[in-house]
């Protein structure tokens, strides 16, 4: 059976000295960049999957996954989801 490494979770921004934190002031809510460099650094270290996380006040994860999806060939993702905060026809429906 092979293993599979799940690398961090993949945010939607860069927060100060490129850590995570809120969009602020001149700061993009979703930074294309960031997330392009996150996805490839992950996928050039040998890990296999990110995790995108789930927030009521966040960017939409299928958003951040579908552009993480598009910046490689071979990283895979995982979209938190929880049930009564997202209807599961309307997730069905994203997917």
């Amino acid at each position: 059976m092979p293993i599979e490494i799940v690398g961090g979770m993949i945010s939607p921004f860069a927060g100060p000295e490129g850590g995570y934190g809120a969009p602020g002031a001149g700061r993009p809510a979703f930074d294309t960049g960031y997330i392009t460099r996150f996805v490839r650094a992950h996928e050039a270290s040998g890990f296999d999957t990110g995790l995108v996380g789930y927030g009521a006040t966040s960017v939409d994860g299928f958003a951040v996954a579908s552009h993480a999806l598009h910046v490689t060939d071979k990283f895979r993702v995982l979209i938190a989801h929880r049930p009564g905060f997202a209807q599961p026809t309307l997730v069905a429906r994203k997917l």
